[in-house]
């Protein structure tokens, strides 16, 4: 039973902190197991068993403790914990009857405000502590884990959850009933997040290179404590840091004395009321049909009305999201205000709704819109990161780069390497940092094309993608990132680059890499023959590195699109093995670093030549040989032949439709494989314009099924170069003409 006396004492805010325990000391104690089951528990069992069974355990987080169920429930329960908690702690605020009794006790209102506040926190700390108290002792004990990473952690969710159980204390204050004030402490912690998420969706789709998603959102997760709790399993852009944990600090107090202030003038009838009069009811239904209005409305146009233009605009989600809003707003109306009644006001602040959706849209879209055509001045540029690979991923090239894609008399290809079955050397690298003044002059220079020409595009193949991550000098950055298809000027400029010494040396191993690190090289000749591992000298070694190097510089992309015959030989580089202590495991450095000697490789030819394998400068065609033509015409069609017999592997990334057998023809006749093998180009050149292309192996006459030859060279030759003799049988087998 309540009693005036009690709160008269010296212990004034004692009593009422200990009454406020009671009052939550069943909601804490069913927290306190949700939370136990769910962290503490699990880690247990996973550490034991691997004591018992020995394996790695697959503990996440920074501090390495949480297990999969901590991750999907603990944090959960923390959370709403924390936001249960506080609501009901201020539940009295919410009954009529209630709010009257404590009203009515000698007891300044921010006093009461604290001691409920302190009693909340109290409940939810104390159990964290114990939580990850046990997590400590049981780590330390069983598997040595370090204490202070879990002290760190407990600090970081505690902070989080005082900031939680703050804003939750505010809405408490602010709303009429205890449902009210859960919607609105959820609605608080989730808006700026849930905007900027909406923004990044309408700028990706509507705005053309638009290429900050991933930073912004990022960096907006630090406005909402909820989600921080996940910043444990997040990238490390989203990371703790001295100053945001003052922020946090203040921004608790602040909080906390706002909802003091507010509190001490709030009415006693205002429990159990409907308040969708007040401003913050009103801000709350109108930021949340807004937002849910404009999201629902790009849902819904992309499942029922999308790609119906040949170029989407926001204009397309006009429509659907204003009839969104206008549901949203009339829902959630009717749960706050406990009625569906339409009136006079309903209908304006409904068109008003609208009306702010509009502006929304269309603001947002003209701001990311006018950066559209903003690329920096080279001058202002400190480096740039350029998400292009070239040859290392897909690329356009040209036979002649004086000629424009469009003209049907010249042919075009389009290549896809694949990582495991390259014939370039490769390092895996997704981008290239440039920092020399020519490199970023011609980075910009290529920028401004793709934009001045973003609405004519003259190629109908679409880029995998190209990123420019620009470093100002001022401390700034910018990023964009293209996924639409490529004119023939942009490509032709892709090229250039590929040429630069800079964007070759951030490429290629043999560039950057000494020769100190080099264990020994594989060679094999243009049939996949006499492969064998060969183990030089120091000085032989350094011979044959070098000439790779030299020549790696002085190819270019016309010599290579230009290509024409088969290779002398290719080479593969292999690299010392590298020892991760963390995993306590050896791993190549690098997997794949392929190098194809041509005819214009003088120097690899010559290095070959003074140390005795001359076998491999020159094309010998053995006798025992056959070819293998593949003949295709689906463009859906992967370029990795690994039969005889045209099986090929499909790409992942496109539909697998009008999927077909490959027609193979075989050819033994000496002469006609020689003339076959003077007309292909390495795969890097397998054409994907719409027509006819055929795939080429040289087999063993001997070949077994049964064999595996995924070590055979692989050849592609477009239709007009291959001869007459291929085109007249396929003519004639399979009634197909170019």
């Amino acid at each position: 039973m309540t009693q005036t006396t009690s709160y008269s004492s010296q212990k004034l805010f004692l009593s009422l902190y200990k009454n406020a325990l009671r009052r939550i000391s069943g909601i804490s104690f069913l927290y306190a197991i949700l939370c136990f089951i769910s962290f503490p528990v699990p880690y247990i069992s996973e550490i034991s068993n691997q004591v018992k069974y020995g394996y790695f355990s697959s503990l996440n987080g920074v501090a390495r403790i949480y297990t999969v169920m901590s991750v999907f429930f603990y944090f959960i329960f923390v959370i709403g914990g924390a936001i249960i908690i506080s609501v009901v702690s201020n539940g009295f605020m919410h009954n009529k009857r209630a709010v009257d009794v404590f009203h009515a006790l000698p007891v300044k209102r921010h006093q009461h405000l604290l001691a409920n506040f302190t009693a909340a926190i109290t409940t939810l700390l104390l159990t964290q502590l114990i939580c990850y108290t046990t997590v400590a002792v049981f780590g330390k004990m069983m598997i040595d884990h370090p204490l202070m990473p879990v002290f760190i952690e407990f600090l970081r969710v505690a902070l989080l959850t005082v900031l939680i159980v703050s804003i939750t204390f505010f809405c408490c204050v602010c709303c009429a009933t205890t449902l009210d004030s859960a919607i609105f402490s959820v609605g608080f912690m989730a808006i700026v997040p849930a905007y900027t998420f909406l923004l990044v969706v309408l700028s990706q789709t509507y705005s053309y290179g638009f290429g900050n998603a991933e930073r912004i959102i990022l960096k907006t997760f630090k406005f909402s404590p909820a989600v921080m709790m996940y910043q444990t399993f997040a990238p490390e852009q989203v990371t703790f840091s001295t100053i945001l944990t003052i922020v946090y600090v203040v921004a608790t107090i602040a909080i906390l004395a706002f909802a003091c202030y507010i509190y001490a003038k709030r009415k006693s009838e205002m429990a159990q009321s409907v308040a969708t009069k007040n401003l913050l009811y009103k801000f709350i239904i109108m930021a949340t049909s807004v937002g849910g209005g404009i999201l629902f409305g790009y849902v819904y146009h992309n499942i029922f009305g999308a790609f119906n233009t040949e170029k989407e605009t926001v204009n397309s989600i006009l429509l659907p999201s204003c009839l969104f809003v206008v549901v949203i707003f009339l829902v959630f109306n009717a749960i706050l205000s406990r009625s569906v009644s339409i009136n006079k006001k309903f209908i304006i602040n409904a068109v008003i709704t609208v009306v702010i959706a509009v502006v929304f849209i269309f603001g947002s879209n003209a701001v990311f819109k006018s950066q559209e055509e903003y690329v920096p001045e080279a001058k202002d540029v400190e480096s740039v990161n350029v998400g292009y690979v070239g040859i290392y991923g897909s690329i356009l090239s040209f036979d002649d780069l004086d000629i424009e894609y469009n003209d049907e008399n010249k042919s075009a290809f389009f290549y896809n390497i694949s990582s495991n079955n390259s014939n370039i050397q490769s390092s895996y690298n997704n981008e290239v940092k440039l920092k020399e003044e020519n490199s970023i002059s011609l980075v910009t220079e290529i920028h401004k094309t793709m934009v001045d020409e973003k609405d004519n595009l003259d190629i109908q193949k679409s880029y995998m993608d190209i990123t420019f991550e620009y470093k100002l000098k001022n401390g700034k950055t910018v990023s964009r990132v293209y996924y639409q298809s490529l004119s023939s000027n942009v490509a032709k400029k892709l090229l250039e680059l590929e040429d630069t010494n800079e964007f070759k040396t951030a490429l290629y191993p043999v560039l950057h890499e000494s020769v100190e690190e080099v264990e020994s090289f594989n060679i094999k000749d243009s049939f996949g023959r006499n492969n064998q591992e060969i183990k030089l000298d120091d000085a032989g070694k350094e011979l044959l590195y070098n000439a790779i190097a030299q020549d790696t510089l002085n190819y270019t992309s016309q010599m290579r699109c230009q290509q024409k015959g088969n290779i002398l030989a290719q080479i593969k580089v292999n690299y010392k093995s590298v020892f991760d202590k963390k995993n306590k495991q050896t791993f190549e450095k690098y997997e794949n670093v392929i190098f194809n000697v041509t005819e214009s490789n003088i120097n690899t030819i010559k290095a070959l030549q003074e140390l005795g394998l001359e076998q491999y400068t020159t094309i010998n065609i053995p006798e025992d040989v056959k070819a293998v033509v593949g003949v295709s015409h689906d463009i859906y069609m992967s370029k990795s032949l690994y039969t005889p017999l045209g099986q090929y592997y499909y790409d992942e990334y496109y539909m697998m439709k009008d999927m077909m057998d490959v027609q193979t023809i075989i050819y033994e006749d000496l002469e006609m494989i020689k003339e076959i093998s003077e007309n292909t180009s390495s795969m890097l050149y397998r054409p994907s314009i719409n027509g006819i292309y055929f795939s080429v192996v040289f087999i063993p006459t001997s070949y077994n099924s049964n064999e595996n030859l995924t070590e055979t060279m692989q050849y592609v030759m477009s239709y007009e170069n291959a001869p007459e003799f291929v085109k007249r049988d396929v003519e004639k087998k399979y009634g197909i003409t170019g």
